[in-house]
């Protein structure tokens, strides 16, 4: 907890630090996830959706050399399902809603990129997602969550939680380099990561990449100069020490070790950013009967 209480208050005081320049909005990124777009079959990490906006004086390339000066305001939303949206109940995990309101800010020492971010995270009834997803499959005429499921989800908390990244990117040729990046967080889930992302392209050379947080894909938040098209394969593993999601209190015994596994194809063009990729999530409790696939999906458009 006083890692949360140190990450937030570096966060704010990051939000609020005097520059020379005032910010401007750099960029904005986004990117969806739901297990339609991979194995189709609607269970545990089954969507989530996250909106990043960038601010700062100017974006050349390169992360600016002081804390506080780039600056991203995150906003997410998830949501994780039993296997049998209908019935669950045990073994099986419990439904998750999940809103997350969050700052950080992204800056170089050394050699080394850095993200330090805090978030607000917010689970229960009252976020809505249940709800939400309720309608959206009426709509689409699919099975809804029983009202046990939704009766019997994670309860409604505020969960502060603070993360912080240490990456490098290791340039090979003008088209491949190599991402190995070290993270941890703290509050919702308490785990370390190590891992990193092969990129091949020149399409991303220039741009402001951010990092999922179900998947761990990276999209762009900052558009940069360079167009083209480029492909990124990555993978990491963690170390999951507790989980707001899979509370020890319900019985849930987390696996010794979280992997995951992804792919994705990147088009830059002069006036729209187009991504899609696929991301194989392994178990992250004892009682979950298998891996599971999920697709991502980033359009953006300038007019």
């Amino acid at each position: 907890m006083r890692l949360v209480l140190l990450a937030w208050l570096a966060a704010c005081l990051a939000a609020t630090t005097a520059t020379a320049q005032e910010r401007e909005n750099l960029g904005r990124g986004s990117i969806f996830t739901n297990d339609f777009l991979g194995d189709g079959k609607d269970r545990w990490r089954t969507s989530s959706y996250t909106v990043s906006g960038m601010r700062g004086q100017n974006w050349d390339g390169y992360l600016p050399q002081g804390f506080g000066e780039l600056l991203e305001f995150r906003l997410r939303a998830e949501t994780i399902a039993p296997a049998n949206l209908v019935a669950g109940g045990p073994p099986d995990r419990q439904y998750a809603g999940i809103l997350s309101f969050g700052v950080a800010t992204h800056f170089q020492k050394g050699i080394v990129d850095v993200r330090l971010g805090a978030d607000m995270i917010v689970t229960g009834p009252q976020t809505g997602i249940g709800t939400l997803q309720s309608a959206i499959h009426r709509a689409f005429g699919v099975p809804e969550p029983g009202a046990g499921v939704l009766a019997n989800q994670i309860p409604n908390s505020f969960l502060p939680s603070a993360d912080v990244e240490f990456s490098h990117d290791l340039q090979f040729t003008e088209a491949l380099s190599w991402r190995p990046f070290l993270a941890a967080s703290a509050g919702a889930e308490n785990l370390v990561r190590v891992g990193g992302d092969l990129v091949l392209g020149r399409g991303l050379r220039s741009n402001m990449m951010l990092r999922d947080v179900t998947t761990g894909q990276l999209y762009t938040g900052i558009r940069g100069q360079t167009d083209g098209w480029s492909m990124t394969l990555g993978g990491d593993i963690a170390k999951v020490f507790s989980s707001a999601y899979l509370p020890a209190a319900g019985g849930y015994a987390l696996t010794q070790s979280r992997k995951r596994l992804r792919a994705g194809l990147y088009r830059e063009g002069e006036k729209a950013t187009f991504f899609y990729g696929v991301t194989w999530l392994g178990k992250e409790f004892k009682a979950q009967t298998s891996s599971q696939v999920v697709g991502s999906l980033q359009i953006t458009l300038d007019f």
